[in-house]
């Protein structure tokens, strides 16, 4: 049970990412408010959107597909990353869909389109990027300030050996990777802006 110290590279790249992932959103939608004044009821539809089709209900198929077909990423890799797209494809779309159609239906003008885009690509970003960089932030401060290992020696064995399995990452993934999140998730809330 040894952890291995996170470079400062590693840690800069995770504050990046948060700072993108989370400063990105706000400035979009101060943006598209303050200019374009677009309402702000658009981003939460767009928000909520997300939330209820894609964190929800495509959430509840994974669990139903994995669970019963056992397709999951390490046995079947591609059909599974085939499947997950296909999946976000459809529960995404269909909710912008009836977003759309019901409950925007009175404002589906440019600048409303846009917020509610800005909205549903940046809950996505804060949530995904945002909070599990925060994660690891914290478990990185922690593992370099031996605050981890305390924890650990408080665990059983056996999940004290888990969780360090599930850290290594922290410290096996090149450190230049960690910024890479945070520019995935600005090109991820262009896309959903398009879209």
């Amino acid at each position: 049970m040894e952890l291995n110290t996170i470079s400062g590279l590693a840690i800069a790249g995770v504050i990046c990412s948060v700072v993108l992932s989370m400063g990105v959103p706000i400035a979009l939608f101060i943006a598209g408010r303050v200019k374009l004044k677009a309402r702000i009821s658009s981003f939460f539809i767009g928000a909520g959107t997300y939330l209820l089709f894609a964190m929800l209900l495509e959430q509840q198929l994974h669990a139903l597909v994995i669970q019963f077909c056992g397709l999951n990423a390490q046995s079947r890799p591609w059909l599974y990353y085939v499947y997950a797209a296909l999946a976000a494809a459809v529960f995404e779309e269909t909710g912008r869909l009836i977003a759309m159609k019901f409950w925007m239906k009175k404002w589906l003008d440019f600048p409303n389109a846009l917020m509610y885009g800005i909205g549903h690509g940046g809950v996505e970003a804060i949530l995904i990027g945002g909070l599990s960089g925060i994660s690891n932030l914290v478990s990185m401060l922690m593992i370099n300030s031996g605050a981890m290992q305390n924890t650990l020696a408080a665990l059983p064995a056996e999940s004290a050996n888990q969780t360090v399995s599930q850290l290594s990452a922290l410290w096996t993934t090149p450190a230049p990777l960690f910024f890479v999140s945070g520019i995935e998730r600005i090109s991820a809330i262009i896309l959903h802006i398009g879209l």
